[in-house]
């Protein structure tokens, strides 16, 4: 279960909406100025936009080695195509059913 961190408001949990579920040992944490709530949410939203960043990254790397994989078995099959078809055609020259 993840453990919320406390509040840094200034103000008992009871008196914000969000906070007041938070249990009371929890809110005793060191009181902020209420000016720096949006700051640390835009703080949180930077390092959560940073890590998602990283995310897309990490699959848009391994969706171009998927695309080099299916490339390589596309040239791979077009090869044997031409064989089979190499080999479909002389059987049926030689009379091979």
């Amino acid at each position: 279960m993840t453990q919320l961190p406390p509040p840094r408001h200034g103000l008992a949990c009871s008196q914000l909406p969000v906070l007041a579920a938070w249990p009371p040992h929890l809110c005793a944490g060191p009181a902020i100025a209420l000016t720096s709530l949006p700051l640390l949410r835009v703080q949180e939203w930077s390092e959560a936009k940073a890590r998602q960043d990283q995310q897309l990254e990490s699959i848009e790397t391994g969706l171009g080695h998927l695309k080099e994989i299916g490339a390589a078995m596309n040239d791979e099959l077009q090869r044997h195509d031409i064989l089979i078809n190499e080999v479909g055609a002389g059987s049926q020259s030689a009379g091979v059913s």
